[in-house]
């Protein structure tokens, strides 16, 4: 197709078909048109897989003159093939540039052209990237050298036109091959005689194209040049060029994004057109896979894209696959361009070490790989791509870890510890012990050697706190990845100090002086209790520490629960000293309720001795919940909760008998059976009061009866002391009232 400005005005001036041809009038002297003008040649073959397009361009000319008078030029380009006419020249020079179909970039390539019908004195020019030149024996063409060594082909001025002569065209007297690799070649042709000596004709050049009679002899004048597909000698096997491909990258470099990424190796390679007696006797493309890849697959493509792998045998054996034709003796196997794909991953346990690099961005796996052409033609041809390299994830080095391991509370360094750090095994899926940490003392830290991310470790580590310091409790590990060069990971560890106090809480339930629930091993869920019930909480404090290492003073607290009825008679605080040694220098110095919050104050308890403290509350008639945790209190240290207590509490049950409000007393009927005959008694509930609310000890508090006579007595007595009350204070009133 042309570009630039074609006029068109000679198309039927020439022997050609009209509409094979563009044309434009270049006016003498007129140099306006060098670079401006030319012909695009789509799809002229194919290179890696991709459509070639060839772009022909006339760079310069020189007009033919006679007598110092320039002539006109005509100028036309050929549509069915590559090639141009002239009339009116000393030369043109034409420039041809190979680029992509689709994207247009250049491309650089090998290839040949072949010119025919260089005849009548005409002359053709390589002037830049030659290459390689070839001619026929017995060629009529004769070899000049040129400007800077360049070779000018020369016609002996026959006509070599009878195409249909088979000895001519076996001969090809009047042409020349060109085999060259770039993104192109510049291209000068000479008119009829130019280098005859003394030649002077005018039988190319034209004074004016409104002649038209000289316009006709003019055009019947023209030089022809083109080029023919046949090459004249056997090609130089093309270099084969290798590409590597993964999910989002094509080139001669690759990035996997983790191991299990596959990708695929794809070679290309031209076989060019051959003449039957320059045929291969043999084909084969080898490629050796890097150590520690798989083949999972692989197949041949031509140009179109058509798959053609039927058409050769693929082997493999170890890390080599060869690609083999399987008949290299038909015409259909050439002039075309074959890919080979080859579809690979990294093994499951491959050791990929011998491929570790050490890169200006520090060490990485880099898996290089190339593949090589065989062809045997009057022996064995090598050619071999260019080489492929496919990264591995970037390896990061010179990690460091460190810990700084300090008390919970005070924030103190503990330089006592052990911590191991942990290497992950990719291979045998788990961790495998690599050191042990070292403290630094000036940092106070404690600091692992130098940390490498690897294709076996996967950049993977963990650490683990494998001994705790003395007299601290708790233990820490932590997993982390690598994730970069020179990366410092850095964790604050913190120990809670052993507990050398302990402090549990228990509680029995008392009714009626007996203890008729024991402390339970979990107060989850409640214990049930009813109204009226007396609660007793037991506390107990225990030093664990070094033996003559006293405790000196601390306290324990208690709130009591919220709900419970309570008075400062009836709590009942009491506290002593348990597991005394011989020479125990412990005391509980005081024990007070203030607030609601009993506090007990102890002294100097050594290792094992302790202080069993208690206090009573008692249930209310109502449904609540009591929740109770007594708390430790040491100096310089966090307060220490011990375990919480709770009790449901249930009101009294209604009685099946109209209660005797005379007293305050309720009858219930309870029905049991002894000896196979049912009877019935009569049992009287104490109903709580202020007076009868204060239950006796654990320890020294008696068992009360339910006597009749101490009842009514009780009511006489206080109906008296009401009836007395009264009469002072009427008597009173009445005095004042006087006065």
């Amino acid at each position: 197709e042309p570009f630039g400005p074609w006029d068109n005005l000679d198309v039927s001036r020439t022997s050609y078909s009209p509409d094979s041809l563009t044309s434009v009038r270049i006016p003498a002297s007129d140099d306006s048109l060098q670079g401006q003008i030319g012909m695009w040649y789509r799809n002229v073959g194919t290179w890696q897989g991709r459509s070639v397009d060839l772009k022909a361009t006339l760079t310069d000319y020189e007009f033919y003159t006679n007598d110092d008078a320039p002539s006109q030029m005509i100028l036309w380009g050929m549509k069915d093939r590559i090639g141009f006419c002239v009339a009116g020249e000393s030369y043109i020079d034409i420039r041809y540039d190979f680029s992509d179909s689709e994207t247009g970039e250049p491309l650089s390539l090998p290839a040949y052209m072949t010119f025919d019908d260089v005849d009548w004195g005409q002359a053709i020019e390589i002037t830049d990237n030659p290459g390689s030149l070839y001619a026929p024996a017995g060629t009529s063409l004769r070899c000049l050298t040129g400007a800077d060594d360049s070779v000018i082909f020369v016609s002996d001025g026959a006509w070599y036109d009878d195409r249909s002569d088979s000895a001519h065209n076996s001969a090809i007297e009047d042409s020349f091959m060109t085999r060259f690799e770039g993104t192109g070649q510049t291209q000068r042709f000479y008119c009829c005689y130019y280098f005859r000596e003394g030649y002077i004709s005018t039988l190319n050049f034209l004074a004016d194209y409104a002649d038209e009679q000289a316009l006709t002899a003019f055009c019947d004048a023209l030089d022809y040049f083109g080029y023919s597909g046949q090459p004249l000698a056997p090609s130089e096997p093309a270099t084969p060029v290798k590409e590597v491909a993964d999910s989002d990258e094509k080139g001669t470099e690759n990035t996997l994004s983790d191991l299990g990424e596959a990708y695929t190796y794809s070679v290309y390679h031209t076989v060019p057109n051959e003449e039957p007696t320059s045929y291969y006797a043999g084909y084969t493309l080898t490629d050796l896979l890097p150590e520690g890849l798989e083949l999972t697959g692989a197949a041949v493509y031509d140009e179109t894209g058509t798959e053609v792998t039927e058409d050769f045998t693929v082997q493999t054996q170890g890390q080599t696959v060869t690609f083999t034709a399987n008949d290299t003796n038909r015409a259909g196997f050439y002039y075309n361009t074959y890919r080979f794909d080859l579809h690979v991953k990294v093994r499951e346990d491959a050791d990929l070490t011998p491929c570790l690099v050490s890169t200006e961005a520090g060490l990485e796996y880099i898996l290089t790989n190339r593949a090589s052409v065989s062809i045997l033609r009057d022996g064995v041809i090598e050619k071999e791509t260019n080489e492929t390299h496919t990264h591995i994830r970037t390896l990061y080095q010179n990690g460091l870890l460190q810990i700084h391991k300090s008390d919970e509370f005070s924030g103190v360094s503990l330089p006592d510890a052990e911590f191991t750090l942990y290497e992950w095994d990719r291979a045998a899926k788990e961790y495998r012990e690599r050191e042990t940490l070292v403290y630094e003392e000036s940092a106070e830290v404690y600091l692992s050697t130098a940390l490498c991310a690897t294709l076996d470790n996967d950049g993977r580590f963990k650490v683990v706190e494998t001994r705790t310091p003395d007299q601290y409790q708790g233990s820490w590990e932590e997993e982390f990845t690598l994730t970069k060069n020179d990366q410092i990971l850095s964790f604050d560890v913190t120990n809670t100090p052993m507990a050398d106090h302990t402090i549990t809480k228990t509680a029995v339930v008392i009714r009626d002086g007996d203890i008729i629930k024991e402390a339970p091993d979990t107060f989850d869920p409640p214990v049930d209790v009813l109204a009226g019930d007396i609660i007793e909480y037991q506390i107990d404090v225990v030093r664990n520490c070094t033996p003559g290492y006293y405790s000196g003073s601390f306290t324990v607290t208690d709130k009591i629960p919220d709900n419970a009825v309570w008075d400062k008679e009836t709590l009942k605080i009491t506290g002593e000293i348990t597991n005394p040694s011989s020479h125990s220098l412990a005391s509980i110095d005081s024990m007070a309720e203030e607030d609601g919050v009993i506090t007990w104050e102890i002294t100097d308890l050594d290792d094992g001795e302790g202080a069993h403290l208690t206090f009573q509350t008692e249930a209310p008639d109502d449904e609540v919940l009591l929740t109770n945790i007594a708390w430790l209190h040491l100096p310089g240290k966090p307060d220490q909760p011990s375990n919480e207590t709770a009790h449901q509490t249930e009101p009294l049950p209604e009685t099946d008998e109209t209660p005797d409000h005379s007293d305050d007393s309720k009858t219930v009927t309870d029905s049991g059976k002894d000896s196979d005959t049912s009877t019935t008694k009569k049992t009287t509930v104490k109903k709580p009061s202020s007076a009868s609310s204060t239950p006796a000890s654990t320890s020294s508090s008696p068992k009360t009866g339910d006597s009749h006579p101490v009842v009514i007595l009780s009511v006489i007595l206080l109906g008296s002391l009401g009836l007395i009350l009264s009469l002072l204070i009427r008597k009173k009133y009445r005095h004042k009232k006087s006065s």
